[in-house]
C-alpha cells in the first residue's frame, strides 16, 4: 500500500510517460536546486558580524515569503511534515522549518551557509557550555566548531571596539560604567584545575554636550539641581516645549503599535500639520563647548 501511495504521489508530479526511477531522480534534482536557491537568502547565508544586523532588520514574513517563492516544493513538504495535526496554525511551525532548512544548507555548504549555526555558537559559549559540547552540536549541524566560535567572538569584539571608536569621533561622549569580579573556585587546585578571578566591566556610551575638562566626576552631580532638556537642546520660541513634543510622540508611537490598522485609517485624511505634530521632534543641539572645572580650597566659616 505504501508503494502504491508513493507511486501515486510522484505520478501526480510528473507525466505518466516518465518511469518512476527517472521521476524520483528528477524530484531529487528539483529539491537540490531549491536548496541552492534557499542558500541565497541572507538568513541561510554566510556569517559575518555585519550579517546579524541585516537579519535583525528583516521581518519573519519577508523570510517566509522568500522561502515559499524560491523553494515551493521543499516548503510544502516540510510544512506538511511539521504539522502536528490538521488544526495546527500555519505560522506555528515556521521556526522549526527555518531550523531544518538551515541545517540542510549548512550540511551542503559549511562555509557559505553558516549564519544560524555561527549565531547559536556564541550563545552556548555565553551560557558556559564546555568545549566537548561543541563536538556534539557541530556534528548535529546546530552550531559551528569550537575554534570557529572563538573566531566569531573575536570578530564581534573587534566590531564593538570599532563602533565605539567611530562614535567617539563624532563628538564628546560620557561613559557610565560598572564592574564586578567573578570568582570561580575549585575544590582542589592542580595543574589542570585552578581558581579563576574574572573581572567584568559593562558601560553605557552617552552623547554629551559641554564636557568639563577632565571629564564628569561624581562630585559634579547635585540632586537638588535637576538637569533640564533646555540645558541640552535649543527650544524654538512659540512652539510647545521639547518635553511635550517627546511625550506626544511616545504616546502616539505606543498607540500606533497597539492599534496599527485603526489609527492609520483615522489619520488617512488628516492634514500634514496634524501628522507632523505626532512625529518625533527635530531637535537642534546646543553648540559644543568646553567647561573648565576648578577645585576650590576648603572655606573656613566663623560664627
Amino acid at each position: 500500500m505504501q508503494a502504491i501511495q508513493k507511486d501515486e504521489v510522484i505520478g501526480e508530479l510528473f507525466p505518466a510517460a516518465i518511469s518512476m526511477d527517472k521521476a524520483e531522480n528528477q524530484y531529487r534534482i528539483n529539491m537540490a536546486i531549491e536548496v541552492e536557491r534557499l542558500a541565497t537568502i541572507p538568513i541561510f547565508g554566510q556569517y559575518t558580524p555585519e550579517a546579524i544586523d541585516t537579519i535583525l532588520g528583516t521581518e519573519n514574513k519577508t523570510i517566509i515569503s522568500e522561502m515559499q517563492s524560491k523553494a515551493p516544493s521543499l516548503w510544502a513538504l516540510l510544512f506538511h511534515l511539521c504539522q502536528t495535526t490538521d488544526k495546527t496554525p500555519d505560522n506555528k511551525k515556521h521556526a522549526q522549518i527555518i531550523s531544518i532548512v538551515s541545517n540542510i544548507c549548512f550540511a551542503k555548504h559549511p562555509r557559505l551557509c553558516n549564519l544560524l549555526p555561527a549565531v547559536m555558537a556564541p550563545l552556548l559559549q555565553s551560557s558556559g557550555a564546555k568545549r566537548h559540547v561543541y563536538s556534539i552540536t557541530n556534528n548535529l549541524g546546530w552550531t559551528e566548531s569550537y575554534q570557529s566560535t572563538l573566531r566569531s567572538v573575536k570578530g564581534l569584539k573587534e566590531k564593538a571596539h570599532q563602533r565605539i571608536k567611530d562614535r567617539v569621533k563624532e563628538g564628546p561622549c560620557g561613559i557610565v560604567y560598572d564592574n564586578c569580579d567573578l570568582s570561580l573556585g575549585v575544590s582542589e587546585q592542580s595543574d589542570t584545575k585552578q581558581s579563576q578571578l574574572i573581572s567584568i566591566t559593562s558601560a553605557l556610551l552617552i552623547p554629551t554636550v559641554g564636557n568639563p575638562e577632565g571629564g564628569l566626576k561624581q562630585s559634579h552631580f547635585n540632586i537638588d539641581v535637576p538637569l533640564e532638556l533646555g540645558d541640552i537642546f535649543n527650544e524654538s520660541p512659540g512652539d510647545p516645549s521639547i518635553r511635550e513634543k517627546i511625550t506626544v510622540a511616545i504616546v502616539w508611537d505606543a498607540l500606533r503599535k497597539t492599534f496599527p490598522g485603526i489609527l492609520e485609517r483615522k489619520l488617512k485624511n488628516a492634514t500634514e500639520r496634524i501628522k507632523n505634530s505626532l512625529e518625533w521632534p527635530t531637535i537642534e543641539p546646543l553648540q559644543i563647548y568646553s567647561l573648565i572645572y576648578a577645585s576650590l580650597s576648603p572655606l573656613c566659616l566663623y560664627s
